[in-house]
């Protein structure tokens, strides 16, 4: 009987000093959580920004693309308008 007793004030006892350690460990996570939080908060404010910076750089560089495009264009369609226009022969004195 007093084995059986001795045994289960050692197990209340070792159940006793897990909540106590769980407890410890709990406060060290919040602490830590609160210190880290500040800088977890401004590491995405600094993330949102850039996404926001890259965004505005694609649209840009999708205005660019279109331009060279246009520009392109135009000087293939005067490129021939030119040779069209030109003569078939070169000039009597430009002949060999």
């Amino acid at each position: 009987m007093k084995l059986t007793q001795a045994y289960i004030r050692k197990l209340i006892m070792e159940e006793l000093l897990n909540e106590q350690a769980q407890q410890v460990v709990d406060k060290q996570i919040a602490a830590a959580t609160a210190q880290t939080s500040p800088f977890i908060k401004k590491m995405n404010e600094k993330k949102d920004n850039v996404q926001q910076q890259l965004f505005v750089l694609q649209q840009f560089l999708s205005k660019v693309q279109l331009h060279k495009t246009f520009y392109t264009e135009l000087s293939k369609m005067a490129l021939n308008k030119a040779n069209a226009q030109a003569p078939t022969q070169a000039p009597a004195g430009m002949q060999k």
